[in-house]
C-alpha cells in the first residue's frame, strides 16, 4: 500500500492531475452536502447535478450549432472549452435554484418540485446530447464519470471554482447555520437572512457546477451526500460535521482512486462505491451499541 501511494504521489505520475482534482472535489463537495442535509434538501443534491449536466450538454449543442459543420468524410473531434462548460454547468444550477426559490411560495411540496426538476433535466440532457452527435463521445465520458481523463486545465479551472467556494462555506458556516436553523430569530436580531440564504445557495450551485464539470452528475451526487451522511452519524456536535465530512470525502476519494488504478476499474464509480462502504460501516457502528444495550 505504501508503495502504491508513493507511485500515486510521485512527481512524474501520469494521472497526477486527475488524482489532485479527485481529492479536491472529495474535500469540497461534502461541505456543500452538509448544508443540504441541514436544510432537509437531500433530494436537491440529486436534481441539481442533473440540471448542471443538462447545462453542459446544452452549451455544447449551442457551440456546435454556431461552428461550421465538418466537411463530408471529415471526422469531427468535438472538444468543449473548459471555461464555457464550467460556466454552463454553474449557470444552470444557479438558474434552477432561483426557480425553486420563486416556486417555494407556491403550492406543492419541495420534494415534488425537486423530482420534477430532476426528470425534466435528465430528459433534456439526453435529448440535447442526441441532437449533437459530434459530441456523443465527449458527453458519454461526462455522464459516466470518467475521472482519469482530467488534465491540467481541468484541475486549474476546478480549483478556481472550488477553492473560493470552500473558503466561503467554512468562513460563514455560523451565519449559514443560523439562517437555516432559526431564520426568524436571525431576522429579529437585525441580520439579513435573505442575503445569507442566497450566498449559501449560490455557493452550493458553484460547487455542484464545478463537480459536474469534473466528473458528471452521478459522481457529484455521491460526493455531495454520502460523506456528509456518514459525518452526520459520526459527529456528536454539528460543528464537527464540517470536519468529518471533508475528511471522509478525501480519504474515500484517495482509496477509491487507488483501488481503481490498481484493479483497472472506472475511478468515478469506484470512489462512490467506497463512500457507500464507509457509510454502511458508520451506520453499522452506530447500531451496534443500541443492540448491546438492548441485550
Amino acid at each position: 500500500m505504501i508503495e502504491l501511494f508513493r507511485e500515486l504521489f510521485a512527481a512524474d505520475f501520469l494521472l497526477k492531475h486527475a488524482l489532485w482534482a479527485t481529492l479536491l472535489l472529495g474535500a469540497v463537495a461534502p461541505l456543500a452536502g452538509c448544508f443540504l442535509l441541514l436544510r432537509r434538501a437531500a433530494f436537491l443534491g440529486v436534481a441539481l447535478p442533473q440540471v448542471s449536466a443538462a447545462g453542459v450538454t446544452g452549451g455544447g449543442l449551442v457551440l456546435a450549432l454556431l461552428t461550421a459543420p465538418p466537411a463530408e468524410g471529415e471526422v469531427c473531434n468535438f472538444v468543449p472549452i473548459p471555461e464555457i462548460s464550467l460556466l454552463c454547468a454553474t449557470g444552470a444550477a444557479l438558474a434552477a435554484l432561483l426557480l425553486l426559490a420563486w416556486l417555494e411560495r407556491r403550492s406543492g411540496t419541495a420534494d415534488a418540485r425537486h423530482g420534477v426538476l430532476y426528470a425534466l433535466a435528465g430528459a433534456g440532457a439526453v435529448l440535447m446530447r442526441a441532437a449533437n452527435p459530434h459530441a456523443e463521445h465527449t458527453f458519454s465520458n461526462l455522464f459516466s464519470g470518467d475521472v482519469v481523463s482530467l488534465g491540467a486545465n481541468d484541475l486549474r479551472v476546478a480549483a478556481l471554482a472550488l477553492v473560493p467556494a470552500a473558503v466561503v462555506l467554512v468562513a460563514f458556516r455560523h451565519e449559514f447555520l443560523w439562517a437555516g436553523c432559526d431564520g426568524d430569530f436571525m431576522a429579529a436580531a437585525g441580520r439579513r437572512v435573505l442575503f445569507w440564504n442566497a450566498l449559501l445557495l449560490g455557493t452550493i450551485g458553484v460547487v455542484i457546477g464545478a463537480v459536474v464539470y469534473l466528473v458528471g452528475p452521478l459522481i457529484c451526487f455521491g460526493a455531495l451526500l454520502l460523506p456528509a451522511v456518514a459525518a452526520w452519524r459520526l459527529a456528536r456536535r454539528m460543528e464537527m460535521c464540517f470536519v468529518f465530512a471533508p475528511l471522509i470525502g478525501v480519504v474515500g476519494a484517495l482509496i477509491g482512486f487507488s483501488v481503481a488504478y490498481r484493479m483497472d476499474l472506472p475511478a468515478g464509480v469506484t470512489i462512490v462505491a467506497v463512500h457507500g462502504v464507509v457509510l454502511c460501516l458508520v451506520l453499522l457502528l452506530s447500531v451496534l451499541p443500541l443492540r448491546k444495550s438492548a441485550g
